[in-house]
């Protein structure tokens, strides 16, 4: 059993395209692109930006000593929730599922997936839950340009089952096609290139299973730099982070005694930016079957390139769940970090 592009760059956009409804959306007085035109119009986005009288939550527990802002869900597909560790308060922000939350690099904005008015795609919102605003119809996972000028996307086109790495111009709605076949994209700090991986059909639970490239914007040209999946740049732009399963290491034995490779665990790496000298920094409990679901991997690093957010599996007796939490790159020490959902962290130390 292969792993499919679909499942793999789109577990996200497939399991939340069927929950909500317009009837729960709450309209908001942003700005929303038509999609046609590349017009910006002021009216009723139906997003899920409006957060009303939610106030302040509890769903979620995080550690002291944290700085900065996280947004995810309390579980895979609820609403985000933004949690400020500096001022000590956590928001809901959207009232509608939404996933694949992430920072602009100022802080003040929120590119999510989600579902409004201009259809399934991605939105931005300010971090209080305003100002919605329609980006693209039928896109995942959003990288923001660290200028904030540009969101790195994964785009398909209604009923395809291929996965591109697109770019597009916020202000304009310019989109260009980056690269056929790609998923997971994230910005190295220059501006000038990006990183992404891609799904081989290899076999379940290999640890070839998915490659990972650079992308120069200035020459077009992608270079092969591991295996493994889920990178991130760090913010000093020396070193990357990936995962990688290793199917001699079975964390799950009810996925793997189902579909074989499927209990398969995660490794996270780092390794140099042009992926030499890799490094095996921690064996994670997170099974293979999770992340074709949607439960990422490795969410982003520490504003001092010290320390990498990454999903981490808990298991009891009796159940399992997920959590974020921090792994030191030069120890391989851990903590966790907080209880929220694939997280996207603003730690700009």
């Amino acid at each position: 059993m292969g792993v499919s592009h679909s499942k793999a760059g789109f577990g996200l956009i497939l399991l939340l395209t069927g929950c909500g409804s317009e009837d729960s959306q709450t309209p908001d007085t942003g700005t929303s692109r038509t999609e046609d035109s590349g017009s910006e119009e002021t009216g009723d986005t139906g997003d899920t930006g409006d957060t009303g009288d939610t106030g302040d939550t509890d769903t979620a527990t995080h550690t002291e000593g944290i700085t900065g802002k996280m947004v995810g869900g309390s579980c895979l597909y609820c609403p985000l929730d933004v949690v400020d560790f500096d001022g000590g308060t956590q928001n809901q922000v959207t009232k509608n599922t939404a996933g694949s939350a992430t920072w602009s690099p100022d802080g003040t904005r929120i590119a999510f997936v989600g579902t409004g008015t201009g259809g399934y795609g991605i939105y931005t919102i300010d971090d209080a839950g305003a100002d919605a605003t329609f980006i693209v119809r039928n896109g995942a996972d959003p990288a923001w340009s660290p200028d904030g000028q540009f969101l790195a996307y994964i785009s398909a086109s209604a009923g395809s089952r291929t996965a591109n790495l697109s770019l597009i111009e916020i202000s304009t709605g310019t989109e260009t096609l980056l690269v056929t076949d790609a998923n997971k994209p994230s910005w190295h700090p220059d501006g000038q290139q990006l990183t992404y991986s891609r799904a081989l059909e290899t076999g379940p639970g290999a640890g070839s299973e998915y490659e990972i490239y650079t992308h120069d914007l200035a020459t077009a040209e992608s270079q092969l730099v591991a295996e493994g999946t889920s990178p991130a740049w760090s913010p000093d732009g020396q070193h990357l982070a990936y995962a990688r399963v290793d199917p001699e290491r079975i964390v799950d034995k009810a996925s793997e005694a189902h579909v074989p490779g499927m209990g398969a665990g995660f490794d996270l790496y780092v390794s140099d930016a042009d992926g030499s000298n890799e490094t095996l920094i921690y064996n994670s409990q997170q099974p293979y079957l999770a992340y074709l679901y949607g439960l990422d991997v490795v969410h982003g690093w520490s504003g001092d390139s010290r320390r990498i957010l990454y999903t981490e599996w808990i298991v009891d007796m009796s159940s399992s769940t997920a959590e974020a939490h921090l792994v030191d790159v030069a120890t391989g020490e851990t903590e966790p970090a907080s209880t929220l959902i694939n997280p996207g962290w603003h730690n700009p130390e």
